[in-house]
């Protein structure tokens, strides 16, 4: 009587010997899946564009060079926001921003909700760049 998926062959795979060999293979297994999820969950280009759109904000309330981040929103969205606009928008942004402390988008965006309706006018394509993130 012959089983199905045995040859009769003689098994030559290595066979744990106690039982921490055995989970120490499943573990690092499970390791490196986690890695590899890791790695694919942040190398996709939403995220890319997220990072920079998030780091241009930062900058400009900061006060900090943003024109690589500037150059990347003009590259990408040249038909959702006026880059040229956005310059004239960071003197507003960055005094709507002067007595708050911003370390993330969701910093940011409290903020903002926060402002009057009026004030947020002034910053059209700055509040386009936060819809984009949304």
């Amino acid at each position: 009587m012959q089983i199905d998926g045995y040859d009769g062959k003689e098994d030559n795979a290595h066979h744990p010997s106690t039982p921490e060999e055995y989970f120490r293979g499943h573990y690092f297994d499970t390791l490196d899946l986690i890695i590899t999820s890791i790695k694919d969950r942040f190398n996709q280009p939403a995220f890319v564009a997220f990072l920079n759109l998030e780091q241009l904000l930062l900058n400009i309330i900061n006060e900090s060079n943003y024109d690589s981040e500037l150059e990347y929103v003009k590259n990408i969205y040249k038909d959702d926001i006026d880059t040229a606009q956005i310059k004239a928008e960071v003197f507003s942004m960055s005094t709507m921003f002067k007595e708050t402390s911003c370390a993330n988008f969701s910093d940011i965006f409290a903020h903002l909700q926060s402002l009057h309706p009026t004030k947020l006018k002034l910053i059209p394509n700055i509040i386009t760049i936060v819809q984009l993130n949304l």
